[in-house]
């Protein structure tokens, strides 16, 4: 996807076994990987429900540059936080 302004985004709800892939151009503008994970948390978080439920979303998204420079790669997870209701978020890394 170097070179283009899309985001890829691959759903996977594990309830039903569906599997989907989006390319997004609106997500572009969005800073990073976990500024895209925030914006695709808030399009599909229950605010309503508890951050446990099986239907609240996990987001994984890499980083921007990490198909130029893969040993800095890292993968952020988001997500409805249990303790406080708002964002979430961790990080991994690994260098090869």
């Amino acid at each position: 996807m170097l070179n283009q302004n899309i985001i890829r985004v691959l759903s996977i709800n594990l309830s039903t076994q569906e599997i989907a892939v989006k390319d997004r151009k609106d997500l572009f503008e969005y800073l990073g990987g976990i500024g895209v994970a925030a914006k695709l948390l808030d399009e599909t978080v229950y605010y309503d429900k508890d951050a446990l439920e099986p239907e609240q979303p996990l987001i994984l998204a890499t980083g921007a540059i990490s198909t130029i420079y893969p040993v800095i790669t890292k993968v952020a997870a988001v997500f409805k936080s249990p303790l406080t209701g708002e964002l979430g978020e961790s990080y991994a890394g690994l260098r090869l």
